[in-house]
């Protein structure tokens, strides 16, 4: 298992998750595509519990928000601070993701 929390059954050491992470960061729509397609692990989180779901909403990439919930990305998944992917999107200033996520049901849960 990698330190991200996913692992590819062609790949032990973890390397594919990271590739989609970095993808995901990057807003590379095209790769993130081809690597769902292949059935990489949408579940991997890094050492901060924080899901490609996040990483995708606190960069703005609403293509690849709306690819991840698709293919089933939780929208609710917590990181170690108690956020949700929303929250970053509303942190980021990312109004369209926000409406997006807002479009789907996925609200914020007030402590």
């Amino acid at each position: 298992m990698s330190r991200w929390g996913g692992q590819d059954q062609d790949d032990p050491k973890g390397n594919a998750g990271t590739a989609l992470r970095d993808a995901v960061q990057a807003g590379d729509a095209a790769t993130v595509r081809i690597m769902l397609d292949n059935k990489m692990d949408i579940k991997i989180i890094d050492y901060d519990f924080r899901g490609l779901l996040h990483y995708a909403c606190a960069a703005g990439h609403k293509k690849i928000t709306k690819m991840l919930i698709g293919n089933g990305a939780n929208p609710k998944v917590v990181d170690r601070w108690g956020h949700e992917p929303l929250m970053d999107a509303i942190n980021q200033n990312r109004p369209n993701v926000v409406k997006l996520l807002k479009n789907c049901q996925v609200h914020i849960k007030i402590q």
